[in-house]
């Protein structure tokens, strides 16, 4: 009988709910807490791709115009010096940028975590270059350090040959 009981209030709950599932209330709030804890919104993720992808593919004029009209947006601007990757100054920016943004690289902030990760990926690429940089002017010093060095032998070779027609005029 109790079993009866319990099928028919059941069945009438179903009834009165429909097809919705019952969400855990719980885990609701922790969802949203974290989402509000978020420097960018969730939606905002493609505006950022979007952003990118149109600004790797600009001409110069069109770049500084992309740049120029996201100049009070401090993401946006950020993200789009970061693509600079062969451009010092333009890492350099973007890093100063990256940091005045109070990003949230959690799980949950995927837009957070996204500029995080672009902000990382500049640091590396603007270790990269100005690693290249001393490569290079280690380089560069040592072709003037071989270049000084062929001068001296090129010198004493001739000073050698000159003392050797000497020997043999006498």
């Amino acid at each position: 009988m109790m079993l009866i009981k319990y099928s028919l209030a059941f069945t009438s709950l179903a009834l009165f709910t429909g097809c919705a599932t019952l969400s855990d209330p719980a885990k609701e709030p922790v969802e949203q807490a974290q989402q509000a804890g978020c420097f960018v919104k969730e939606n905002d993720l493609h505006v950022f791709l979007d952003d990118e992808h149109t600004f790797i593919l600009a001409d110069k004029q069109q770049k500084k115009a992309l740049i120029e009209a996201f100049k009070h947006d401090t993401a946006r601007q950020a993200n789009l010096l970061s693509s600079e990757i062969s451009n010092k100054t333009a890492l350099r920016s973007a890093l100063g940028l990256f940091k005045q943004l109070p990003l949230l690289p959690s799980k949950t902030c995927y837009a957070d975590r996204y500029l995080y990760l672009r902000f990382r990926q500049t640091q590396a690429n603007l270790r990269q270059l100005e690693s290249k940089d001393v490569v290079n002017a280690r380089y560069a010093e040592a072709k003037k350090t071989i270049a000084k060095l062929q001068e001296q032998i090129d010198a004493l070779t001739e000073i050698e040959q000159a003392i050797t027609r000497q020997r043999e005029e006498h």
